[in-house]
């Protein structure tokens, strides 16, 4: 038997059709951990398929605004889109005192040659930014119960990208002597109002003035209600597809009409709750750059620019920039994840003076002999894949 069969022929301490047609709601039967001897109140549960939209609710909101940084992915409206993203089985675990919700953790199930992974809810990557799971500040022992859940419901855990020292993280790597951490693309955060903020303006001043000079009528636009979010919505996707126009690694944003589909619910149902902002920067009444950032109590998402190569106005990324970072505070965020990628000092993320986060996938197995010898496969074919 060679190392990945033997890794993954550990059983589960009980065995579980996650076929899409069984949804259900079931309390969780979980060893006696540490976490549990804290606090016996806690009750852990379970649903699957379209069960989860049962947890996934007011109470859910609630305690993303508990979060140290709120993240907008995380919230009800873009988690039930999720569901419908056909990446996997829904899995959502939840810890609760009584009725009160105190953490939670919204994944899928995919299973292949009876190998059963966990990801985040929506698959790995875009259109969720490093996503978390949600842990009461008064309850840290519960983020740790979800974890052990989720280990007990899969082989295999791959989380990402995923911020390194997110709850996720930091839980896996107390439960396991090694997380294998695979490096994703960079992100960027940045507490609000931003240290550069000011020295941005004043350069913006200067580019709006030239601008000017050349000829040029310029109108910054921020859009907060639904209508308005929709009508700039569509705007964004024309422009964001032609600047992707011809690469290979379009993001799915405006890739097809699925996606701009998904992106038009769930984003009129966020801002009918105010948490959308797309802001429009126009030269002589055309489009030259579009922001879409997302707000969830004292948190923030920059979750997708276009900007048009050819305008006369020069930085009008940084334009808009600065009016989606003064609508993120206007609107009481007080922290900004400026997503993965782009963090130049020349760039709009790095005009705000933001600070790096390290972005990886966090990759796991259930037990830890099995843990072991997950993390030995895979530097094996990093190792073999190293080499011609």
């Amino acid at each position: 038997m060679n190392i990945e069969s033997f890794a993954f022929s550990l059983r589960p301490y009980r065995r579980r059709n996650f076929s899409g047609a069984i949804n259900k709601i079931r309390p969780a039967i979980t060893p006696v951990t540490q976490a549990q001897k804290i606090d016996k109140k806690i009750q852990i549960q379970v649903a699957t398929g379209s069960d989860v939209d049962r947890f996934i609710d007011s109470q859910w909101d609630e305690l993303l605004h508990k979060q140290r940084i709120p993240n907008p992915v995380c919230c009800a409206a873009w988690l039930l889109a999720s569901t419908k993203l056909q990446q996997g089985t829904p899995l959502v675990i939840v810890a609760k005192i009584g009725n009160e919700l105190i953490a939670g953790g919204a994944f899928s199930i995919s299973t292949l040659a009876g190998i059963r992974t966990a990801r985040w809810l929506g698959g790995s990557g875009r259109p969720s930014i490093t996503p978390d799971i949600l842990v009461h500040p008064d309850h840290t022992e519960a983020g740790d119960m979800i974890i052990s859940q989720l280990r007990l419901e899969s082989h295999v855990i791959t989380l990402g990208p995923s911020q390194s020292e997110g709850n996720a993280g930091q839980v896996l790597k107390k439960q396991l002597p090694k997380v294998f951490e695979t490096p994703a693309t960079e992100g960027w955060m940045v507490e609000l109002p931003a240290p550069k903020l000011q020295k941005l303006k004043k350069k913006n001043v200067t580019r709006l003035k030239r601008a000017v000079k050349d000829g040029m009528s310029i109108e910054i636009t921020v859009h907060a209600d639904e209508l308005g979010i929709q009508a700039a919505l569509e705007r964004l996707f024309v422009l964001h597809r032609s600047r992707w126009e011809g690469r290979s690694d379009i993001s799915r944003f405006s890739a097809s009409e699925f996606y701009k589909d998904w992106h038009r619910k769930v984003l009129s149902d966020m801002a009918r709750c105010g948490e959308v902002r797309i802001v429009e920067v126009t030269e002589n009444g055309k489009l030259i750059a579009s922001v879409l950032g997302m707000i969830a109590g004292r948190g923030a998402l920059f979750h997708t620019p276009a900007v048009c190569p050819d305008s006369v106005l020069r930085g009008a990324g940084h334009i808009a920039m600065e009016a989606w970072v003064d609508a993120a505070i206007d609107a009481g965020a007080e922290v900004m994840n400026l997503g993965r990628g782009s963090g130049e000092a020349q760039g709009p993320k790095g005009a705000l003076g933001s600070t790096r986060y390290e972005s990886v996938f966090l990759k796991a197995g259930r037990t830890l002999l099995g843990h072991e010898l997950y993390v030995s496969l895979i530097k094996g074919r990093q190792l073999v894949s190293s080499h011609p």
